[in-house]
């Protein structure tokens, strides 16, 4: 009995040892890495300021590029017209907030894909059927550029990706009080989303849309014209 009390006590106490070793490591650590970044502070913003500066650049070749294809084919198509699709984007980008503040899916009827369609009314369904209900202010849109494009062989094929970047508060209050349940109501944060849309008959529709976008996802889209 008396070795395991003394097995015990010693395992203990190097136990503390190691703990207060670690936390010596630890505040050692905080303190080197907090030197690196303010020694380090021009360097890391320079850095900052030139991958925007990139990321910028590449949208804007990308939307020039395939904006002059675009055009190519307007010539011999209303529907590849630039200024038509640049309208219809924007009667999307509106009608699609519209359906999500009234949770009403049939406003999307004309705008987005049937699976889309869909989607959007199973969704909104399941939240009528909630004592929770989202609430969202007025989207400001702050650019979209169409990146690239794909005129397939038949129509059903032709797809259009948009770069789009807008601001807009989202939340959850309970339906009942108005008490609010999640996110922050005075908070507008900035979204960057790609806008899939494919062509419906004579005119373009919503497919998807692709959030937390990285450059990466940017620099994969290429025009292909069959």
């Amino acid at each position: 009995m008396q070795i395991n009390k003394i097995s015990k006590s010693l395992l203990t106490a190097g136990l503390l040892m190691f703990a207060n070793g670690c936390f010596a490591a630890s505040s050692t650590t905080k303190e080197l890495l907090s030197s690196w970044w303010v020694d380090n502070a021009l360097l890391i913003i320079i850095l900052f300021f030139l991958f925007a500066a990139y990321t910028t650049w590449i949208i804007h070749r990308k939307h020039a590029q395939a904006c002059r294809e675009i055009k190519k084919l307007g010539k011999y198509s209303s529907v590849w017209h630039l200024h038509n699709i640049r309208t219809r984007i924007r009667d999307v980008f509106s009608k699609w907030f519209e359906a999500h503040s009234k949770n009403n899916a049939e406003i999307l009827k004309d705008y987005v894909s049937d699976h889309l369609y869909n989607h959007c009314y199973l969704e909104f369904s399941n939240l009528a059927d909630k004592d929770i209900k989202e609430v969202f202010t007025p989207p400001k849109l702050h650019t979209y550029c169409i990146l690239s494009m794909h005129s397939g062989s038949e129509e059903s094929q032709d797809i259009i990706w948009v770069y789009l970047k807008y601001a807009q508060s989202e939340y959850e209050v309970k339906k009942n009080t108005e008490e609010l349940v999640e996110g922050k109501p005075g908070m507008a944060p900035m979204h960057k989303e790609l806008w899939k849309f494919i062509r419906q008959e004579h005119t373009w529709a919503l497919d998807s849309i692709r959030e937390n976008i990285r450059l990466k996802d940017i620099e994969a889209l290429i025009n292909i014209e069959e």
